[in-house]
């Protein structure tokens, strides 16, 4: 090619004699202006992520010196090119340049089409191909991204800066106790001196909750204004009655109480001499307290009760509920005389006629009468104190309730006045609900559990000193073991913090009135006089959960700069429960997102990190049926997707796959994460990863019994040859299949046109392996139809996506029926297995409710759990102390086995202490290896660079207690055995078989032993093949 363009040298270089074409000049041109575009923008990346101050001066003092840094590569080529005579001669020769022809051609002069100046270079720096920058931002072949997103990108970081004052405008932080707490974590202090500080200030707190909130300045407080000398004036009326004539009438009922005492021992007829030793210690317990405290503690712990969306607000239940925190409140702190302030820990005072109380009756002897007390007396204090505070105030009203079942008697609740309920429910919080900023106390080997710094805290708020918490008709306490308080120690010990980034992401979102993502929830709905009962009901539906979401991002807000443990309890089937209900990973979508481990545990990821990062992405984007190697491949697509969204807002990718994405915010959260690593693959990554059991509780039937059908499934074995290129089993799609066969093969003719959805049934299928009935299978299917009257006739109307029509089809009450009755055979008479297994533990609940026995197992990680369902008796009681009272209807246990009850919850509670079994050797062996874990019963939680070795121990897990020597069913079977023989005596007869028959000692009943369900003895000889098909399983978890 001829040359067209000639350098003589450079300055450095003169001898130097460089020939151009023009394409060559052309490519090397570009090539130099486009590396000089990659290697400033990647400094700009770098500088960006690991910066702890970019705002927008900063981007665009980065973004100028791009211009500069170019411009200086097109000097250099100029004076390469010109005899370095630079940019400023050939500006002042420009026009002799432009005219230079023939012979002077070549020799170093340029032609007029290609004059090289800075406003030129500048048009072609911004004619360059974007694309050359994708590169750098996606590492990777055929991936395209404009620069436009970049911007996009820095953008959202530039964003954080104002993370601060959009937490400031958050009203609900404003109030007194998140005041509080915000200053604390704020000081220059050691985490765990903060710990301590937030523990005393919140008992501080709720002890004098009318002064703290009247010292308010807010609009939402003047109320406590007005009501709190009403309250004074109640107790006051209630306690003079027994201070007057020198406690003449509290000194007659303590002459009559102690009486019946001997060496300090009450002796009490608690049936025939309730109503004055119930009487005679809710005074006591009231003026130890004194009016100040007794008015505060009950109306903050009441707050509190009706703030907790998983207690009863059945008035009964809140009463007896009220009665016992106030219980543990006397037991566990020191309180002085009712004339001196008590403190959070009990500093000591009173003198003179403020000991006259104790002299008459010390504080001591009031405690060893709370050994009598049961929930009638539970329920004596607590309605007394219910009293002093609904007669006095509208904040909080009584509602009656007729239930829908005429069988079953109207009721009560309790709730907060519609005026009201916003002041008192945002902002509220008490100690049980926050994270702790040190780490728990451990567990020590009597299975004593204080987690929080002061025994007094864990003792008001929690089961005192207990880990596992009972239930209200189980009659025995579960017994723990070593294995499970070491996991709990393990669990107790991960650190957390606030993923900051999500934050800002939710506070934008929360200001968005029309946010599709919060579904409305974030707007408050006032109730308005003229709303209609289902307006109402649906409006505080509604605030339950604005009310929920705004205390989650206030507790993210003020633990942003934290890190934090979130400490656990558990249930008596062994089941494993943060001790928050807001801010903790076993919440919904939104306090999932906000959580991340915490740095420590933060990593570059590897490929088996990304691999897990980019499958939990798929998951949260809604391909999670689809096969493992589909879902890696689609992540590029959502990326690409999402980036171009950016256009036109954050939310949009989001909002166009709404039906898909279930959980928008833990999507957002893992796709910052991924944006983190494709920017810069060196980021350190903390997020979870969560990997969710499919169909759980089928899974722990189907390795129990040993069905190879049903265990393939749910995913607990494959043959596949390659699993990952394998559609995940879906055990939802296969009863819908066998409903929908059997829905063909029906006499009625609508029934024949119903084929439903997945969606439909999956609830019920959910509860196949917790006795799920014909009316609970009615009642999910009706979460997706419509009822009509016609002619005093109830009709269903089945919508036309639930036909093979396309058309409507209604039902009449016989058709439904027909119609439940159906999906009810196909979920319980269809799955052998399932109902070989109920029935055999049927028969084992009938022998030991004859022997009076509770039915006890041990489960694989050592609990002892003893369950026996009491039957309750109804009794009527009345709280006479204030006039007001009225009689109600309190149930109380008695020694009965309630043996119905007992077999319609057998199976999932026993499941669940499966489930929760698994749990405890995971975290046992997991432990072993230092890496952070958390779990959602059935849900696995890692980081991503450890979800494929907690896969695996949890597999292992899994295996140790199905398909380790011979099987946990026989294992079972052998313990129940045990203890039948050990009550009762052999029967002998000449025709036994296999069967084994006892005789009850007490009532002589001859009683067969039931045998393990059919085929269970031959089906266990295939354990080998379970566990070879459970390691080849892609879709176990995951």
């Amino acid at each position: 090619m001829t040359v067209q363009y000639k350098s003589a040298g450079s300055r450095k270089h003169p001898e130097r004699q460089i020939e151009w074409t023009h394409n060559k000049y052309e490519k090397e041109f570009n090539n130099v202006i486009t590396q000089a575009i990659k290697n400033i923008n990647q400094q700009l990346f770098i500088c960006v992520y690991d910066g702890k101050d970019i705002n927008y001066d900063k981007v665009t003092s980065l973004s100028k010196s791009i211009n500069e840094r170019l411009l200086a590569f097109n000097d250099y080529i100029v004076e390469l090119l010109f005899f370095g005579s630079g940019v400023k001669g050939i500006d002042n020769n420009k026009e002799s340049l432009a005219n230079a022809t023939g012979s002077d051609a070549g020799k170093g002069v340029l032609r007029s089409r290609l004059v090289i100046t800075k406003g030129s270079t500048q048009s072609l720096i911004n004619k360059i191909d974007k694309a050359n920058v994708s590169e750098f931002l996606y590492k990777g072949k055929d991936n395209t991204r404009d620069l436009q997103t970049f911007l996009n990108i820095i953008n959202e970081i530039e964003n954080m800066d104002k993370i601060d004052n959009k937490i400031d405008k958050l009203s609900s932080l404003n109030t007194p106790l998140l005041k509080t707490i915000k200053y604390i974590l704020s000081s220059k202090i050691t985490p765990y001196e903060k710990q301590v500080a937030i523990e005393k200030a919140l008992i501080d707190y709720e002890l004098d909750y009318f002064n703290r909130n009247m010292d308010s300045n807010e609009a939402r407080y003047k109320i406590l204004h007005s009501v709190y000398p009403k309250f004074k004036k109640a107790y006051d009326g209630l306690i003079n009655e027994y201070k007057s004539n020198n406690y003449f009438k509290l000194k007659k009922l303590i002459k009559k109480l102690k009486s019946k005492s001997t060496n300090g021992n009450y002796y009490v007829d608690i049936d025939n001499d309730s109503k004055e030793f119930y009487n005679i210690v809710v005074v006591l317990i009231i003026m130890y307290l004194g009016s100040d405290k007794c008015i505060s503690y009950s109306f903050s712990q009441l707050v509190n009760l009706l703030n907790s969306s998983t207690d009863d607000h059945k008035r009964t239940n809140i009463a007896i509920n009220l009665g016992n925190k106030v219980i543990r409140l006397i037991k566990n702190i020191t309180p002085c005389t009712p004339s001196t302030p008590i403190t959070a820990y009990g500093e000591p005072g009173g003198k003179g006629e403020d000991n006259k109380l104790a002299l008459l009756f010390s504080l001591n002897e009031l405690r060893s009468l709370f050994t009598k007390l049961d929930d009638r007396g539970y329920y004596w204090l607590g309605d007394t104190l219910l009293h002093l505070i609904i007669d006095n105030c509208d904040i909080i009203v009584e509602e009656i309730v007729l239930p829908t079942n005429k069988v079953k008697d109207s009721y009560t609740i309790l709730r907060f006045n519609e005026k009201f309920i916003s002041d008192l429910t945002v902002g509220s919080v008490n100690l049980v609900q926050l994270p702790m900023l040190s780490q728990p106390r451990e567990i020590d080997s009597k299975g004593n559990y204080f987690p929080y710094i002061n025994t007094e805290s864990t003792n008001l708020h929690l089961f005192e000193g207990r880990l596992i918490k009972s239930k209200y008709n189980v009659r025995d306490l579960t017994q723990g073991s070593e294995l499970l308080y070491q996991g709990i120690n393990y669990l107790n010990s991960m650190k957390f913090q606030i993923n900051k980034l999500m934050l800002n992401f939710v506070l934008n979102e929360w200001d968005n009135k029309e946010s599709k993502l919060f579904k409305g929830f974030n707007v408050y709905q006032p109730i308005l006089e003229g709303d209609s009962k289902e307006i109402k009901m649906k409006k505080l539906s509604s605030n339950s959960k604005y009310h929920l979401y705004s205390n989650i991002i206030n507790l993210a807000s003020l633990y942003k700069d934290q890190e934090f443990y979130l400490p656990v309890f558990v249930d008596f089937r062994g089941r494993i429960y943060p001790l928050s209900n807001y801010l903790n990973y076993q919440g919904g979508d939104l306090a999932r997102s906000l959580i991340l481990f915490a740095d420590c545990y933060s990593e570059k990821l590897n490929e088996t990190g990304i691999e897990c990062l980019n499958i939990y992405l798929a998951n949260l984007a809604g391909y999670d049926k689809l096969p493992w190697n589909r879902r890696l491949s689609k992540v590029k697509g959502v990326v690409d997707e999402y980036l171009d969204s950016l256009r036109v807002s954050k939310v949009k990718y989001i909002e166009d796959n709404i039906d898909r994405i279930t959980e928008p915010f833990q999507f957002m959260s893992i796709m910052y994460a991924k944006l983190y690593h494709i920017r810069n693959a060196n980021t350190l990554i903390s997020n979870p990863i969560l990997f969710d059991a499919s169909c759980s509780g089928i899974q722990h039937i189907a390795s129990l019994t040993l069905e190879k059908e049903l265990a393939n499934n749910v995913n607990v074995i494959s043959e596949a040859k390659s699993p990952k290129e394998e559609l995940p089993q879906d055990f939802y799609s296969y009863a819908l299949d066998k409903i929908r066969t059997r829905l063909l093969e029906s006499d009625i003719v609508e029934l024949r046109d119903i084929k439903l959805n997945r969606k439909m049934i999956k609830r019920s299928v959910m509860t196949i392996p917790y006795n799920i009935s014909m009316a609970g299978i009615g009642e999910h299917l009706m979460e997706h139809f419509e009822s009509n009257w016609v002619l005093k006739e109830k009709f269903i109307k089945i919508p036309g996506e639930a036909t093979i029509s396309g058309k409507e089809v209604n039902l009449n009450g016989s058709m439904y029926g027909n119609l439940t009755k159906i999906i009810y055979f196909v979920l319980t008479k269809e799955l052998p297995s399932l109902k070989l297994l109920t029935d055999y533990f049927n028969g084992m609940i009938d022998i030991f409710s004859k022997l009076n026995l509770p039915v006890t197992w041990v489960t694989p990680s050592g609990l002892k759990i003893s369950y026996t369902n009491m039957k309750f008796e109804s009794t009527r009681i009345k709280a006479n102390l204030l006039p007001s009272s009225n009689k109600t209807t309190i149930k109380l246990p008695t020694d009965s086995m309630d043996v119905m009850s007992m077999k319609r919850s057998f199976m999932p509670n026993f499941v669940h202490s499966l489930d929760a079994a698994n749990v405890h050797l995971l975290l046992n062996s997991i432990s072993m290896k230092c890496l952070p874990i958390y779990t959602i019963h059935d849900c696995f939680a890692g980081t991503p660079n450890n979800m494929l070795v907690l896969e695996k121990l949890v597999k292992e897990a899994f295996i140790e207690i199905y398909f380790k020597d011979e099987g946990y069913l026989n294992k079972l079977h052998k313990h129940f055995m045990e203890e039948i023989l050990s009550a009762t005596d052999t029967f002998n007869s000449n025709n036994n078989g296999d069967n084994i028959y006892v005789v009850n000692r007490m009532t002589k009943e001859v009683l067969r032993i039931p045998n393990l369900p059919t085929g269970y003895k031959d089906k266990n000889e295939s354990i080998n093949t379970f566990i070879k098909g459970l390691f080849n399983s892609k879709y176990f978890i995951g």
